[in-house]
């Protein structure tokens, strides 16, 4: 991956940064959460099966991937 490709992916994530930093401020996530985990958790997955396994991304595939980041987010 080039640099820049990888500056973009750390920018976006700063910038999500900023929602999950305030959702802890509201009580919402706890205070000990991982902002990378949580950021990473729904991309690696998908990320595989567009690029690595050719898989689908349907409905189950959705339904799973974001009831694992919940789990990460309690």
């Amino acid at each position: 991956m080039s640099a820049s490709f990888a500056a973009s992916w750390r920018e976006r994530f700063e910038r999500a940064y900023v929602m999950l930093d305030r959702a802890v401020l509201r009580g919402e996530l706890p205070a000990t959460i991982s902002r990378e985990d949580l950021m990473q958790a729904p991309v690696a997955p998908a990320w595989f099966r567009s690029f690595v396994s050719h898989m689908p991304m349907d409905k189950e595939f959705a339904r799973k991937t974001t009831a694992d980041v919940l789990k990460l987010a309690r």
